[in-house]
């Protein structure tokens, strides 16, 4: 595992950590969820002219982690 690997799994575990403790100190899990999730628009709209377009073999995958993250975020 090379170091830049390493700090992209360290630094994605320290997301996840906070995002959870985000989510569980708020008191309405369903604002609290919502806040969190449209935080990451403004991020995802600057990078947009810089990525390419998905594949098309990818588009399932594309359909089916927003489902399994509002299936999850209705779980917690």
């Amino acid at each position: 595992m090379t170091t830049f690997v390493f700090i992209a799994f360290l630094g994605a575990a320290a997301l996840h950590a906070a995002w959870n403790a985000l989510l569980k100190q708020g008191g309405d899990k369903t604002m609290s969820m919502g806040a969190i999730v449209l935080g990451h628009v403004p991020l995802a709209l600057i990078a947009l002219p810089f990525v390419p377009t998905p594949a098309i073999e990818s588009y399932p995958y594309l359909g089916g982690d927003p489902a399994t993250r509002r299936l999850s975020g209705v779980l917690a």
